[in-house]
């Protein structure tokens, strides 16, 4: 039985996934819109190859910012807990929009 701290990583990894996925689907579908400062930088610089660097570095930034917005405005670590599984997640649903957006507008 895996505890929690597992499940918790587990979650934020997946989220990443997804978030990665649809970041890789958005680029296809949308040359030069992209709005994330830290990807277009890697991808002016490696071209495609930074779609290979961006699940990890997405993955620690997500987790690194949300724990220390968390920390800074609530010492309540099961809301920081639900903030950190969420970001991912709700980044993911963001792209998914503007993939659909896209996608209605051609």
């Amino acid at each position: 039985m895996t505890n929690v701290n597992e499940k918790i990583i587990i979650c934020i990894f997946l989220g990443s996934i997804v978030d990665a996925f649809t970041t890789y689907i958005l680029l296809r579908i949308s040359i030069g819109e992209e709005q994330n400062p830290i990807l277009r930088r890697l991808l002016e610089r490696y071209g495609e190859r930074a779609l290979i660097f961006w699940p990890p570095i997405e993955t620690a930034l997500t987790c690194f910012f949300a724990f220390i917005t968390a920390h800074i405005f609530t010492r309540n670590y099961e809301i920081l807990t639900y903030i950190i599984i969420s970001i991912p997640w709700i980044a993911s649903a963001y792209n998914t929009a503007q993939i659909v957006s896209i996608l209605i507008r051609q």
